[in-house]
């Protein structure tokens, strides 16, 4: 018969697994996610920034949701988790859906990105710009961009360049002597109306940019 003090700690080590398979929790560090029915990702993400300035710095593999890009936006309303998810499946290129979480990881917007097919997100910006080939609620005010690398072209070795609107101006610098990183703009669901191309690129205008992430979070 086992003594008393062993039934005890066999009863709590029971105890702890029973709580732990009921959670859903899978522990995995930073990483650590659980299936939660009302997030439209289908598991709970966690605060976590892009790290460091390699190509791959925002994305972040859940056991229990896969791969997506995340990072945190310094936002004019507080501290915002950015968490893109890719379509499986676009003909006109890379399509992300966009999705926007407060500090207590409860969705406040969804939108989406479209970007060249070989191209995925690297940096969070805000740009803005008055042309009038953008809708009227995005134009004169400052909203999210994403800053995507291109995965065919990237070298380790190069520096990074910035760049909008290089669909309708010429930019001096090229994949030959750069990274470059197409800054694309975040079309919102709520917003009306839509982009004229379904997605939110700017075309030949004159935009201002600047970075969006919060730069502690982005230390290794």
């Amino acid at each position: 018969m086992l003594p008393n003090n062993a039934i005890t700690s066999l009863m709590c080590l029971l105890a702890t697994f029973w709580a732990s398979a009921n959670s859903g929790c899978t522990a995995r560090g930073d990483n650590t996610s659980r299936p939660a029915a009302n997030s439209p990702l289908g598991f709970q993400p966690t605060w976590r920034g892009a790290k460091g300035d390699g190509a791959e710095r925002m994305v972040v593999n859940y056991e229990s949701g896969g791969k997506v890009y995340q990072s945190i936006w310094h936002s004019p309303d507080g501290e915002r988790l950015v968490v893109l998810d890719q379509v499986p499946a676009n003909l006109f290129g890379s399509k992300f859906t966009v999705y926007l979480f407060d500090k207590d990881l409860r969705l406040l917007r969804t939108g989406n990105l479209v970007t060249s097919s070989t191209r995925h997100p690297y940096k969070l910006f805000v740009i803005k710009t008055g042309s009038d080939t953008v809708p009227l609620p995005y134009r004169d005010k400052w909203t999210l961009g994403i800053g995507c690398y291109d995965r065919e072209t990237w070298d380790a070795s190069k520096p990074v360049h910035y760049s909008v609107d290089r669909y309708g101006k010429e930019d001096p610098v090229t994949s030959q002597t750069a990274n470059i990183i197409d800054i694309e703009v975040v079309e919102w669901d709520d917003l009306k109306p839509r982009f004229s191309l379904g997605a939110g690129r700017i075309y030949n205008a004159d935009v201002i940019f600047r970075a969006a992430e919060l730069a502690p979070l982005n230390e290794n």
